[in-house]
């Protein structure tokens, strides 16, 4: 929150080299703002306006919600946090802007630097990579083909929308089926109902980028776009898609093994909740084939009802950490969105905080202490 976070781009490396710029720049303020205050006043004041603002933007990131769900059948207004704290770090820089330019700041800051740009230089030719072996791909396939991407970034990054590169790769040549945009009723093109060329539901892009979607037999002709090298998540294969497969492919499904043991409390938590996600989940696109007007809910929507009846009976501890987003999706055979998304619901209804480095934990908040479960939506 304190704008450091916006080194953080691609792994934890980064979180170590945002702090180690975080304690720089205060060994570098601190006793230039001390001096300023032996001085005078009049001098001091020079750092009121900048710290003040920089003071207001912190504390609006310490209480804006990270993600948000204005509606339950348009998609997430998200990463609210993260886009703040560029304006936090603006303020900051201004603060530090303010202090006199000494040798060794400017070493200090540079070594920094050289660092920051040689992680992300190995990290963007990665990312490069995969929209090169998209492009590649894309490029084989007919004009106008629907493409569904399941394309995840490795588990600590994060920049998580790697599946955009393959987005990015189907301009002009073929129609990225499952993109959010159309469908979220936030931005301003829009996709009517029975589109040909993009989904109209939300719900259903959210499943169908995650790799859970089971296609139906009245959806168009897709081709899925997915990492098929465990060894190297770079390479991306494509499949058509059938009525009854998954968006992730059957081949996608067959090269993964079994799903880990939970061997911890927490994992076992987590793994009867997200099970029970998708019992319900399944449950409610029952009722909706069986009644047409009824129209289904998000399928992350039944994880925050498990997880509060699990507080209810005092299995979730007050910061208790829960798994790792990739690791837990390893653990029930699903895709990471998957369970990124079910956290992102926990976090809005405030069950759960989400730390950088620190990972998902427990909360003990008002707002989760008085948070009851939902009824069934069917």
């Amino acid at each position: 929150m304190n704008g450091s976070d916006q080194l953080i781009l691609y792994g934890h490396r980064y979180l170590v080299l945002a702090r180690v710029a975080l304690a720089w720049g205060a060994v570098c303020f601190l006793p230039a703002f001390a001096q300023s205050l032996r001085a005078g006043w009049q001098q001091a004041k020079t750092f009121r306006l900048p710290m003040e603002l920089y003071l207001i933007a912190l504390t609006a990131a310490a209480f804006v919600p990270e993600n948000v769900h204005s509606d339950l059948f348009q998609g997430w207004i998200g990463l609210l946090v993260s886009r703040l704290t560029t304006v936090t770090a603006i303020f900051g820089l201004c603060v530090l802007g303010l202090i006199p330019l000494r040798k060794w700041h400017i070493a200090g800051f540079a070594a920094c630097a050289a660092f920051f740009f040689y992680f992300t230089d190995r990290d963007t030719a990665l990312v490069s990579r995969v929209e090169t072996n998209a492009e590649a791909l894309v490029a084989k396939l007919p004009p106008g083909t629907r493409v569904a991407p399941v394309v995840s970034a490795p588990g600590d990054w994060r920049v998580q929308f790697i599946a955009h590169s393959v987005e990015r790769a189907c301009a002009g040549h073929c129609f990225s089926y499952s993109n959010y945009e159309p469908s979220s009723g936030q931005f301003r093109v829009r996709a009517r109902p029975g589109s040909p060329v993009v989904t109209d539901s939300a719900d259903k892009s959210e499943a169908m980028s995650s790799g859970d979607y089971v296609v139906q037999p009245e959806d168009p002709p897709l081709i899925s776009i997915y990492q098929c090298d465990d060894s190297d998540w770079t390479r991306l294969c494509a499949a058509p898609l059938s009525a009854g497969n998954k968006t992730k492919t059957p081949s996608h499904q067959k090269r993964r093994k079994g799903p880990k043991t939970a061997n911890t409390p927490g994992d076992k938590l987590a793994l009867v909740s997200v099970q029970f996600l998708l019992e319900l989940a399944q449950e409610r696109a029952n009722a909706a084939s069986s009644s047409p007007a009824t129209k289904p809910r998000s399928p992350v929507y039944p994880v925050a009802r498990s997880v509060a009846r699990a507080r209810s009976r005092r299995r979730f501890a007050p910061g208790r950490p829960h798994p790792a987003s990739r690791e837990l999706a390893t653990m029930l055979g699903v895709h990471r969105t998957t369970v990124a998304n079910a956290y992102a619901e926990l976090e809005a209804e405030g069950l759960i905080q989400g730390h950088v480095g620190r990972g998902t934990l427990s909360r003990a908040t008002e707002t989760a202490s008085k948070f009851r479960l939902p009824p069934r939506p069917f």
